[in-house]
């Protein structure tokens, strides 16, 4: 078997390539000489690729100790005036793009966050968090899923000895770590 093997390997090394590209002739079925498709399609007008490439998928920790598995460069968008969600974006030139449909947005305000601490949240103050698929509270489990489910508020009040805060008009509790405050706004 390994004598098949290395025969295999030495046949695959020693494959003659030929020195000149061939092109179709006229009974060879394909485009024309000269219509050849270009070897990379240009991304869609308003669209560009994920930094990082694509999302992991994997189970993960995205609590506040993981920053909430965002990316470097990752801001929290508006896209309308006193809507609560807030969609992950990133900056490229001066275009903002969604990070889960990589589409251009038009942004009203955008926040660059960091994870918060209790000493951080103040009643009335305004507070970002992830709000959590089924379960209020529930942190994402994998990096996609860190990438949706985000609102802005103000915070109504916080136990710090619960590890809790409560937002809009205080009727839900949220832990404190799935809270970020805002460090810089454009």
């Amino acid at each position: 078997m390994r004598a098949l093997y290395s025969a295999l390997l030495l046949a695959a090394a020693c494959t003659v390539v030929p020195a000149q590209p061939t092109t179709p002739s006229s009974s060879e079925p394909g485009p024309p000489p000269g219509d050849a498709p270009a070897a990379t399609e240009p991304a869609p007008a308003g669209s560009v690729a994920r930094p990082g490439g694509d999302f992991g998928l994997d189970a993960r920790t995205c609590d506040a100790a993981h920053d909430h598995c965002f990316r470097d460069g990752t801001w929290l968008a508006l896209q309308q005036a006193g809507d609560d969600r807030v969609h992950p974006v990133f900056l490229v030139g001066d275009r903002w793009f969604d990070w889960e449909s990589l589409g251009e947005l038009t942004v009203v305000e955008a926040y660059r966050t960091r994870a918060a601490t209790a000493a951080d949240l103040q009643p009335g103050a305004i507070v970002v968090f992830y709000k959590g698929r089924h379960m209020p509270g529930d942190l994402p489990g994998t990096e996609s899923q860190a990438y949706v489910d985000w609102r802005i508020d103000t915070i109504a009040t916080v136990d710090a000895a619960a590890d809790t805060f409560e937002w809009g008009s205080g009727s839900v509790e949220m832990p404190i770590g799935n809270a970020r405050v805002i460090v810089e706004t454009r």
